[in-house]
């Protein structure tokens, strides 16, 4: 039978029907993919099943190594996490109420368990009639769980920065190992930015926008700024080296680079700012502006790097 030699499985515009008949025959028996190792599902329709049904109880994928379902949980039980705790390297999901909640009530992750998840993408299904993305404090309970052994972790999905930066203040412990972090879609200040790199300590790479300054450092005047940020962020973000910056055409970049500047006095491995549209040659400029103050110049030795990379 295809079941027992299947590696690879991936189902575009997978309806419930065809999703259902993967798990079990016509006689309603389970069905087990001994050597499955990666199964993607995706759902362009978006399709909302009335009724959740749930599955024979076997474990249909205890190889599995790596998941992909993009569109809503399509099923009342844990049938896709049943059996693989030892295996999944990679995981993506749609974060929406019905799968978190029915992996909080099957207690999926409870216990320690899928110490071998390194990978985690939470995706986002556009349907203005229902909830697609479970609310913050539930996303942040989910994450509690599981977040210990992952290691790059990519939130396409509308966020707040205010609720990110809660959800890793929440799980202080949790998120030691994470060392990539995507959040393109939180639109976040610099002190939101710095907050993460506090709570993320092994944090190498992040991929975020950065707005403004927020509203904790704006009161704080530009030539004190430097000073200030040093004196309450020093050595954070030890491991943190690239911020991958989603700027578009017209943004400030004086502003960004002084965002960079003030990164690289607390982050001292922090040395490479990617942005398609930001000029090397302007950076360069502006830091080399901003050494000739008084207020940058005593961290020459800190920002002269930013200048040696950049050429």
């Amino acid at each position: 039978m295809a079941s027992k030699t299947l590696q690879k499985l991936v189902i575009n515009y997978a309806h419930l029907n065809s999703v259902t008949r993967l798990f079990r025959t016509e006689q309603g028996e389970g069905v087990i993919y001994p050597n499955m190792q990666f199964l993607t599902l995706t759902d362009r329709c978006i399709l909302v099943p009335s009724e959740l049904p749930c599955t024979a109880r076997v474990a249909p994928f205890p190889n599995l190594v790596s998941l992909r379902v993009d569109m809503l949980y399509p099923f009342g039980d844990d049938v896709m996490f049943r059996g693989n705790s030892a295996t999944l390297q990679f995981m993506e999901v749609t974060p929406d109420p019905v799968l978190l909640t029915t992996l909080h009530n099957y207690k999926v992750f409870d216990e320690g368990k899928y110490k071998a998840l390194r990978h985690l993408c939470f995706n986002q299904v556009v349907n203005e009639s229902i909830d697609t993305t479970a609310p913050a404090p539930m996303m942040a309970k989910f994450l509690g769980k599981l977040a210990e052994p992952v290691q790059t972790m990519s939130l396409n999905i509308s966020i707040e920065a205010k609720d990110l930066v809660a959800m890793v203040a929440a799980n202080k412990q949790g998120f030691h190992n994470l060392q990539i972090l995507k959040a393109r879609s939180a639109q976040m200040s610099l002190f939101d930015m710095l907050c993460l790199l506090k709570g993320l300590p092994s944090l190498a790479t992040i991929d975020c926008s950065v707005a403004d300054m927020g509203s904790e450092l704006d009161h704080i005047a530009p030539e004190k700024l430097p000073d200030y940020v040093v004196s309450n962020y020093n050595n954070i973000g030890k491991h943190f080296q690239t911020w991958r910056a989603d700027f578009s055409r017209g943004s400030n970049y004086s502003r960004m680079t002084v965002y960079s500047m003030l990164l690289a006095m607390v982050c001292l491995k922090f040395t490479k700012v990617e942005s398609p549209h930001m000029g090397v040659s302007s950076f360069c400029e502006d830091i080399s502006k901003a050494l000739r103050s008084g207020a940058f110049h005593k961290y020459a030795l800190h920002l002269n790097k930013l200048l040696e990379l950049a050429k």
